[in-house]
């Protein structure tokens, strides 16, 4: 944090578009369809996206009112989001035990872990994680262990 400066007191990000133009810099043969976003398709615009010299318009961003692949995906996010708040919440507090979950909720997480393995194979892009190398490693270190305990039964 020392090094930062120039930028608005109080606000460490205030934009995700970098995220977005990444998105489209490693995959500019696929067409995006983006959650409305109105900060970001904001500061997109200027940008000047181009590909072999002309306006790159492979993307739109859609009302997730509107699509039901882009409310699906929110559902998913969120339900990553709670688990692992509480997976990085434990590193925070240098728990690096792992306490047993009931048997329903290894199967959700062993069910869950096989959605990200399977999205995973589809594209290394469709995962993107905005966290310290640590909390990635306890993540997953987590999906691990619950996930065999699922398979123990």
């Amino acid at each position: 944090m020392t090094f930062l400066s120039g930028g608005q007191p109080g606000v460490m990000v205030d934009s995700y578009e970098w995220e977005y133009v990444d998105a489209l810099q490693k995959t500019p043969d696929a067409f995006h369809r983006f959650d409305h976003e109105k900060t970001v398709e904001k500061n997109l615009k200027r940008y000047e996206l181009l590909e072999n010299g002309k306006p790159y318009v492979r993307y739109e961003f859609i009302d997730s009112k509107e699509d039901r692949f882009i409310q699906i995906s929110d559902v998913f996010v969120g339900i990553l989001s709670e688990l692992f708040h509480y997976t990085d919440a434990l590193v925070l507090e240098g728990k690096m035990s792992i306490s047993c979950p009931t048997k329903e909720q290894a199967y959700g997480i062993h069910l869950l872990k096989k959605v990200m393995a399977t999205s995973e194979e589809v594209s290394p892009y469709l995962q993107k994680h905005l966290c310290p190398e640590e909390f990635m490693e306890f993540r997953y270190r987590f999906l691990e262990i619950v996930d065999s305990s699922w398979a123990d039964e």
